[in-house]
């Protein structure tokens, strides 16, 4: 019975082929996740309406925000969206993309933004946090 060598290198195409193919899956179920609209204005009424309801609403949920800013961190790890009607709720987006860091160093704070997010945690405390997907 006669041995069959190998030279390394199947194994490591082979590898380097499933890499692609997991990222490029990964891709497609971010860019395929179904998304709910909502504003801000309404996360804040929510929010204060009943905290405890509005966490098993939106957490863990894909979300697309529409707002204005209104404070962006010096370092830019996060940035906040404010309500004129509820200034006391805080809606804290935290941004991890260095593509959307280059599109929050050309906005003022008073802009008004559309985000792509999920939402990561909701406390009576610290209002709601979220992970920004993707910002236009």
């Amino acid at each position: 019975m006669e041995k069959i060598k190998s030279c390394g290198c199947g194994c490591g195409i082979l590898l380097i082929i499933c890499a692609a193919l997991l990222v490029s899956l990964l891709t497609q179920c971010t860019s395929n996740a179904e998304y709910t609209n909502t504003s801000v204005d309404t996360l804040c009424s929510e929010f204060l309406s009943n905290t405890a309801r509005a966490k098993k609403t939106y957490k863990g949920k894909n979300l697309i925000i529409s707002g204005n800013i209104a404070v962006i961190q010096e370092d830019i790890k996060y940035i906040t969206l404010y309500s004129v009607e509820y200034p006391n709720v805080i809606l804290e987006f935290r941004v991890k993309s260095k593509g959307v860091k280059k599109k929050i160093m050309q906005l003022d704070t008073g802009d008004h933004i559309t985000i792509r997010c999920k939402c990561t945690n909701v406390s009576s405390d610290k209002g709601y946090k979220f992970d920004i997907i993707s910002m236009e």
